[in-house]
């Protein structure tokens, strides 16, 4: 667990910085929480920087895995996840549409909210299956309930960590602090200069929860790649790992 200090120390560090750029003038808080600025492409190469970690911790498993004769879902899982990552962080800007400027099929503008090439914003995706709840019970169960509970037994822990990433209790930590902040800069944004010019202050408040949950998944990411590379044994409990709990 040692290992995980460093990331979540820089984790901690990026959510202090972004939430403290609320205290900038309106017009460059503008621009940094606008459509294709600075906080959604940060948030964006999180997301790619995940895909890629994600992905060679999978292999990294996987080839551990094999060598030693054991199997386990683990790997998958891993992989499954930078797939999910690359996905959106893809969405997150649309595929490249606005930045390389090509237009949308009809056919999917005919049933895209925004007339942009990409899926948040398909009508299949509004309602109960908003792609926002979705994201939200996506962090809020895998790098807050999944750590928690770890954390609470080591029963659990060796369960869980056979077949999920578990991050560190550190990481779950900063995005509840992440969301809390969140709430607070968006109900009293006259603490941070006042509300930008634009945007309200709980768009911006709301842009910068979004990025810096997509930079903390590039932090698990991290220290899932490291455990793998150290083997089941810096998993705390691996896949086929057995425990005195069972």
């Amino acid at each position: 667990m040692r290992r995980a200090v460093a990331p979540v120390v820089l984790g901690a560090l990026v959510i202090a910085l972004a939430y403290a750029t609320l205290a900038l003038p309106g017009r460059i808080v503008d621009q940094l929480v606008e459509e294709d600025g600075w906080f959604e492409w940060s948030g964006a190469i999180g997301l790619f920087a995940a895909t890629g970690l994600y992905a060679a911790a999978g292999v990294t498993a996987r080839r551990r895995a094999r060598a030693v004769g054991r199997s386990g879902v683990l790997p998958w899982t891993l992989l499954l996840l930078g797939f999910v990552m690359f996905v959106g962080g893809g969405e997150e800007i649309s595929w490249g549409q606005r930045l390389f400027g090509w237009g949308t099929p009809p056919v999917v503008g005919a049933v895209n909210a925004q007339n942009e090439t990409d899926l948040h914003n398909l009508n299949l995706f509004h309602g109960l299956f908003d792609m926002d709840r979705l994201f939200s019970l996506g962090w809020l169960g895998l790098f807050v309930l999944v750590p928690l509970a770890a954390f609470a037994s080591w029963r659990w822990r060796a369960r869980l960590s056979a077949v999920l990433p578990v991050a560190p209790l550190g990481v779950a930590v900063l995005f509840i602090a992440s969301y809390a902040m969140h709430h607070l800069a968006a109900r009293i944004p006259d603490l941070f200069g006042g509300r930008p010019s634009i945007y309200s202050g709980g768009h911006a408040a709301t842009e910068i929860f979004e990025a810096t949950a997509e930079i903390l998944i590039a932090v698990a990411a991290f220290v899932a790649l490291r455990r793998a590379r150290g083997g089941p044994a810096a998993a705390g409990r691996g896949p086929g790992t057995r425990t005195a709990t069972g």
